[in-house]
């Protein structure tokens, strides 16, 4: 359960990003259009990152567990539970 803190954190952020309640349901029903694709948007984008010595260094082999926690925190964040 969220903590009053929690809440009013989520809240001051959402308003800082200017997400409103329709805005959070545009979000919301776009994931749902997002997500099936995001595994080969995710590889597309690392596989780019690749391609550029310095970046391609500071991700090394953290590709696979860093497309996890993006596939997670776009999820969370687009559903409207970012925290």
């Amino acid at each position: 359960m969220a903590t009053n803190k929690a809440v009013a954190d989520r809240e001051t952020r959402l308003r800082f990003m200017e997400v409103s309640e329709t805005t959070g349901e545009a979000l919301r029903d776009f994931w749902t259009v997002l997500e099936p694709h995001l595994p080969v948007i995710l590889d597309g984008f690392y596989a780019h990152l690749g391609t550029e010595p310095e970046l391609a260094k500071l991700v090394g082999n953290q590709a696979p567990p860093a497309e996890a926690g993006a596939r997670h925190t776009l999820g969370a964040a687009l559903r409207g539970h970012v925290r």
